[in-house]
């Protein structure tokens, strides 16, 4: 059925894909009327920050996710929790406003369950301690995510995290590290 929570929900993400933004928001509206409370409402809250975020819509994206964090809250659901968090982090990235990222990012770390949740919050740390030039934190988290991946993490995650330190040693100008990082990832 066309009018169906998944019905909408899939034609709303569709004709975001697509570029169609008013459409697409309309149906994920649409979606979110007709889902049941709890887990579907998270999701339709994420899916229509995910869309606003396409469309540099930022502060209607983070509302979306503030109000998909509410629901997690209510429901006890810290592992999407943790997921909108860094959507809020991306999002204000894509805005520039790294200070506003890394209190996200770092609130998602908190909630963090496993060795590759925490691999990924310490990428967007790092990457984002990166971008404000604070070598040294950029550092000490890409080198923690470089072990969770090296840790319980699959090869290419390792490979990927090894480079991206290398890359963080190079910007932090210290060659040798970056010389020997890249070295191990031979080995």
């Amino acid at each position: 059925k066309d009018n169906s929570y998944d019905g909408l929900l899939c034609k709303g993400r569709a004709l975001g894909v697509l570029g169609n933004y008013n459409e697409a928001l309309i149906n994920l509206e649409s979606a979110l009327k007709q889902s049941p409370p709890g887990f579907e409402q998270i999701l339709t809250h994420i899916f229509i920050g995910n869309l606003h975020k396409k469309n540099n819509k930022i502060s209607e994206a983070v509302s979306s996710y503030e109000t998909s964090i509410k629901i997690c809250e209510t429901e006890k659901l810290d592992k999407f929790k943790r997921i909108n968090l860094n959507l809020i982090g991306d999002a204000h990235t894509q805005n520039k406003d790294l200070k506003a990222a890394l209190n996200s990012y770092t609130a998602a770390t908190k909630l963090a369950m496993n060795d590759n949740e925490r691999a990924d919050d310490f990428e967007r740390l790092a990457a984002t301690y990166n971008a404000l030039g604070k070598s040294n934190e950029a550092i000490e988290y890409q080198l923690k995510a470089t072990l969770m991946h090296d840790k319980s993490g699959t090869r290419e995650q390792f490979a990927n995290a090894s480079v991206a330190l290398g890359r963080v040693y190079e910007a932090a100008k210290d060659y040798p590290a970056a010389e020997n990082t890249y070295a191990k990832l031979l080995r």
